[in-house]
């Protein structure tokens, strides 16, 4: 009779059913979604500024004139509507995660 690997079958069986017991719980299973809405946001918020980043310098490598501030101003301003926007659309998508509606908000 092996009861050492019984007992840790008995543990691992009793680890899962705490762990699911747990998820269960309306509480949990929310501060869980929440936790993995804003995980979610600022990996997005974060991909969301370097897409806006390589646009702005992409713009800005177009232009035959180089070094005239009206042209880097216009860039910047440009690269700081698409973040913005990419931003509204991340918290957006990390909130939904969690089935809150912020449609509304925005």
């Amino acid at each position: 009779m092996n009861t050492l690997g019984a007992v840790a079958s008995n543990t691992t069986e009793t680890f899962r059913g705490l762990i699911m017991r747990l998820y269960e719980n309306p509480f949990i299973s929310k501060i869980l979604s929440i936790i993995l809405a804003i995980i979610l946001s600022l990996v997005l918020m974060s991909l969301s500024k370097i897409v806006a980043t390589y646009i702005k310098n992409k713009i800005t490598r177009n232009f035959i004139v180089r070094g005239n501030k009206d042209i880097e101003n216009v860039t910047a301003l440009m690269g700081d509507i698409i973040f913005y926007v990419l931003v509204v659309f991340s918290l957006f998508i990390g909130f939904s995660v969690v089935g809150l509606q912020v449609g509304l908000i925005l």
